[in-house]
This record gives structure tokens, sequence and C-alpha cells, in this order.
């Protein structure tokens, strides 16, 4: 029976550091800043599509995985999800995508594409519409990761 209790413990004690370690994501702090200036530019949104890749279906960047931002609900697609929502919509529609870290000097920053969701021959298209590109920085007084910057982007042509 006792080492029941230890084993119930241990897993309880692993899960609230996996919790505490989501708080201080730079992955899920950077999703939420994007979402924000997402609804910043389009203004009434009721939910935001996340794109599901690499960085969103590994647990140890992504967990817990947030479903909503604020009053917002985010909804994660991958590639059949998004044939299947646009087949449902009938037109295309927006989704963002968290691409990887990119370490710049003292700066560490995490890009957020926007995309318009199509389908073209029965694949998914991904036409890209901009973005936000989002700033860190380490404080050390806080010993934590401030956000510096977050600023729009449009596609280059």
């Amino acid at each position: 029976m006792r080492s029941y209790t230890m084993a119930v413990a241990i897993a309880c004690f692993n899960a609230s550091a996996a919790t505490a370690d989501a708080e201080t994501n730079l992955y899920i702090r950077s999703l939420d800043a994007c979402v924000q200036a997402k609804q910043e530019v389009v203004g009434d949104l009721n939910a935001v599509f996340v794109v599901k890749n690499l960085i969103v279906g590994d647990p140890t960047f992504f967990y817990p995985i947030p479903s909503e931002v604020g009053t917002l609900r985010l909804e994660y697609l991958d590639t059949p999800s998004l044939l299947k929502n646009f087949r449902q919509a009938g037109k295309p529609f927006p989704a963002i995508e968290v691409k990887p870290m990119i370490n710049r000097d003292d700066t560490l920053i995490v890009d957020c594409a926007d995309y318009r969701v199509s389908v073209s021959k029965g694949r998914a298209v991904l036409s890209v519409m901009g973005g936000t590109r989002i700033h860190w920085r380490f404080d050390a007084a806080k010993r934590d990761y401030s956000m510096t910057k977050a600023e729009r982007w449009r596609p280059q042509m």
C-alpha cells in the first residue's frame, strides 16, 4: 500500500511541474500574444484556427495545449481537419501557425504566420497573409523572459 501512495505522489508532482513549465513556455506565451494581436487587427473573432505542426504536436513545447485565449476559442487543425473545415465552410478561412524559435543575439524570436486556408486539387493551400513576430529577452531580475516587442509583418513581394 505504501508504494502505491508514493507512486501517486510522484505522478502528481510531475504533473504539477509540467503545468508550472507551461506558464513560462515561450511558445504558448507567443501564441497568446499572436492571437491577441490578430484580434486587434481583425476585430470581432470568436474562434482562431491553429495549424498543427511539429511544435504544437510536441508535448515538451505545448503542454497543456491552451483551448482559449481570453474569450477566444482555439481549435487545432491538422491537414485532414483543414480540408474538412474548408468543405464545411465552402470558402477560405484564416488560420495561424507558430513557427520554430529563432535566436538572434540576446533575443529569442517566435513568428506566428497568418494564413488563408483554401483547397486546390484536393490539397490544402496555405497562403501567407502576414503574421506577428514576438521578441523575447531574458530578464535576470525576474528570472524569466519578457516580451520586448510584438510586431506585425506582411509578406515581402
